[in-house]
């Protein structure tokens, strides 16, 4: 998305613990916000992701689905570059979660649902295709593994696709992954 100069806010759906919430923070810029829900903070978490943040961090203390556009979002559609789905487990809170993901995502962003393909909560896989299925060419995954699924609009994931085919490979030898095979 750097490289491309694909800007806009991020949004995070619940932080649990906080360990992907500072790397998501990270990756702002002092133009985004960086917006946190999850229907309760732990204790120092969102000391730990502020820190992390670059642009404007904000937390709201709620679900997907009492999350409005106008007053917690900032009233805009279509703006959000990188969501990343770790809320809640079942089918219903991830479509919900989908739902609100849908209508705020740019056109060039991302979508990635945590526990893709986890044997722990088949739910999530299940729910995930449902969506896709119920709401043909808003979204198409462009990348699973490592239990995430990565989404994008159908008519700008050529993008990224192109970019996973060239780049992702030697990125993750780089980083130690050796071996890793791609479809």
């Amino acid at each position: 998305q750097r490289d491309e100069g694909i800007a806009g806010d991020l949004l995070e759906i619940g932080l649990f613990g906080g360990l992907s919430a500072p790397l998501m923070g990270m990756h702002s810029t002092e133009k985004e916000t960086a917006f946190f829900a999850d229907l309760k903070l732990r204790d120092g978490v969102s000391d730990i992701v502020k820190n992390a943040t670059v642009g404007e961090a904000k937390f709201l203390e709620k679900t997907s689905s009492e999350i409005t556009h106008e007053h917690d979002l900032g009233g805009c559609q279509n703006r959000f570059r990188f969501i990343h789905i770790d809320g809640g487990h079942t089918g219903t809170e991830l479509t919900l979660d989908l739902k609100l993901a849908d209508d705020i995502l740019d056109e060039k962003g991302i979508i990635a649902i945590d526990d893709f393909f986890s044997y722990m909560y088949p739910q999530i896989t299940d729910a995930t295709l449902q969506y896709l299925r119920n709401n043909r060419y808003r979204l198409s995954i462009i990348l699973c593994g490592f239990n995430k699924a990565y989404l994008a609009r159908p008519h700008y994931a050529h993008n990224y696709l192109k970019e996973i085919d060239q780049g992702l490979q030697s990125h993750m030898v780089a980083l130690g992954f050796d071996g890793m095979t791609l479809f």
